[in-house]
């Protein structure tokens, strides 16, 4: 038995799994080279700063286009935009970076020449009312009619709305690729909580060395890890980075944030040998700002545990154990099913914790599948399962946190996370003390 040090969580799957949940073989190749581009050395974390790149490339309608950052392109016309509206998954291959797509020239007119088109809203008024009764809203919340553009802007605009005042919804707009629960990287704005924990240092050079784990994001100002990655360590040496999707481009909608913790708070109950109660808070000495940050939110936090067999996902920038531990640079996520607490006793004891081995009632188990597991370099991170889907969003609530493993992706020995139901208690009750309150992680 190992605590799990270093980088963050990593999904352990097959090539042949990376080109089916791409868009096509030349999508999957730029993802397997990302992917494999970083190295053992000193990974520089601090934004590269390169510029759009002006390459002339062919449009999806044959049309010559030029390589645009892939929110600057509008997805129906496939033409730059001019106005900021929209965001758009992305499409073509053309372009030196991932994140840039080809889009045409067609809407880039001298402004005395430019002419507007009225587009037919596809909002339906019924869905509309029916919308405004799930939210119980009034029809006047909408300003606007059922003949203009703004009646869809302003529905789509609560719509966002609604669901970013919650905790634990993923962030549809901002994703750069279809949305594919088999796929071996998160999206963009999928799992907004998800935070790194690295040691402060003078530069912004990042080295694994300085990587202490991953950590959830349930208040502005509290992040939710594991205790055996904190207990050791001065708060006034820690930073969090939160809003991190892809560690070396700064070609995303929205950019990361730091903060410095002030203070770490342990469970009274932690037993390190054996990682019972492994739950800590780190309180930061100010919040981050998440009115400016869609791509950043609070998780909410279950309060009993799931069914086993329940599938949920863990997510993370760790190295991957079938490849030479290399490291991701994109937010990557693990699809696991949770085990009931007897299967995996039983599942555990055949390994070398022998037939005396029980699982602590603070502990949780998930995984077992061969190949697809978190490993050293994961502990803290977040396992969360979704529990509910509306308008393409889906709502995800985290129960466990990476602690510990036997070995990694061995088929029927399940990975072990601290349990939060068990630990929720506590948490609740320092968050009260610390004059947070409960309501920004409850569901």
């Amino acid at each position: 038995m190992f605590s799990r040090q270093g980088l963050v969580a990593v999904l352990i799957i097959s090539y042949t799994s990376t080109i089916q949940t791409a868009n096509d073989e030349d999508t999957s190749k730029w993802v397997q080279q990302t992917f494999n581009n970083a190295t053992e050395d000193d990974i520089d974390l601090t934004p590269t700063g390169e510029k759009i790149n002006d390459l002339d490339c062919i449009t999806d309608n044959s049309e010559v286009g030029t390589c645009v950052v892939y929110y600057l392109c509008d997805p129906d016309t496939h033409t730059i935009i001019a106005d900021g509206t929209t965001l758009i998954d992305m499409r073509q291959r053309q372009c030196i970076s991932y994140l840039d797509v080809c889009c045409g020239h067609k809407s880039i007119l001298p402004e005395e020449t430019l002419t507007t088109t009225q587009k037919q809203p596809n909002t339906n008024p019924h869905d509309v009312i029916k919308f405004q009764e799930e939210l119980h809203t009034t029809p006047a919340t909408f300003n606007a009619t059922f003949s203009d553009d703004k009646m869809e802007k302003n529905l789509h605009s609560s719509v966002a709305e609604h669901f970013s005042s919650q905790c634990g919804w993923d962030v549809p707009s901002l994703f750069v690729f279809p949305k594919n629960d088999s796929a071996i990287y998160a999206n963009y704005g999928e799992f907004p909580w998800a935070v790194a924990l690295i040691k402060k240092k003078p530069t912004k050079t990042w080295s694994p060395n300085d990587y202490l784990g991953g950590g959830t994001l349930i208040h502005p100002s509290v992040v939710l890890t594991v205790a055996h990655k904190v207990d050791k360590i001065n708060a006034q040496k820690i930073k969090i980075r939160a809003g991190e999707w892809d560690t070396q481009t700064v070609k995303e909608k929205h950019q990361y944030q730091e903060k410095n913790v002030k203070r770490i708070l342990i469970h009274p109950h932690f037993f390190k040998t054996s990682l019972y109660f492994d739950v800590a808070l780190l309180i930061t000495e100010s919040p981050f700002d998440l009115a400016a940050a869609p791509h950043i939110k609070p998780a909410c936090l279950g309060t009993s545990l799931p069914s086993p067999g329940t599938e949920c996902f863990s997510m993370g920038w760790g190295p991957d154990f079938n490849n030479e531990d290399k490291y991701a640079t994109i937010l990557k996520k693990i699809q696991l099913p949770l085990v009931g607490s007897g299967d995996c006793t039983e599942k555990l004891q055949q390994s070398r914790l022998g037939t005396y081995f029980r699982i602590h009632s603070s502990l949780t188990c998930a995984g077992g599948i061969k190949g697809i597991d978190t490993c050293q370099g994961d502990g803290g991170s977040a396992l969360v399962c979704p529990i509910e889907t509306k308008n393409n969003y889906t709502r995800y609530v985290a129960y466990g946190l990476v602690a510990y493993g036997i070995d990694c992706g061995v088929a029927d020995r399940p990975g072990v996370y601290a349990n939060i139901p068990a630990a929720l208690e506590w948490i609740n009750q320092e968050m009260i003390k610390q004059n947070y309150g409960i309501g920004t992680y409850t569901a």
